[in-house]
């Protein structure tokens, strides 16, 4: 395979990065093997098809959706978070006393009750309001 040197855009001033990473173009990169230049174009155009929004979608629904996974994505570092600083806590609590164990329980499962309450009630607070 014959190395050539990486093309660049005469406007900006930039290589191609394909050419960069391989010391090839691109076509000569999917001539290597014969069935991952099939698997390269499905697996594109369903990246570029996961990308679209839904056509039965509008905007709106769409904003609210994006929305409602925020919402629970926040939700799920805040139960982590929660219950690794119990942890935590508890952790201490036994190398400094000598609880063997039992303070990192008990904080784990109380920071795991607290936080399972704060959830379902925040959750079904926002359901009311819809």
């Amino acid at each position: 395979m014959v190395h050539k040197q990486p093309e660049s855009d005469p406007e900006s001033g930039l290589q191609n990065s394909g050419d960069l990473a391989h010391g090839g173009s691109a076509a000569e990169d999917r001539n290597l093997s014969g069935g991952a230049s099939e698997a390269l174009d499905r697996l594109d155009d369903h990246a570029s098809r996961r990308l679209e929004r839904p056509s039965g979608m509008s905007a709106e629904q769409n904003a609210s959706s994006m929305a409602s996974f925020a919402r629970f994505a926040a939700m799920g570092v805040e139960f982590f978070g929660v219950i690794l600083i119990f942890g935590l806590v508890g952790h201490w609590l036994d190398d400094r006393y000598g609880f063997g164990g039992i303070a990192t329980i008990v904080a784990v499962l109380m920071a795991f009750v607290g936080e399972m309450y704060l959830q379902i009630k925040s959750i079904l607070r926002k359901n009311k309001q819809k």
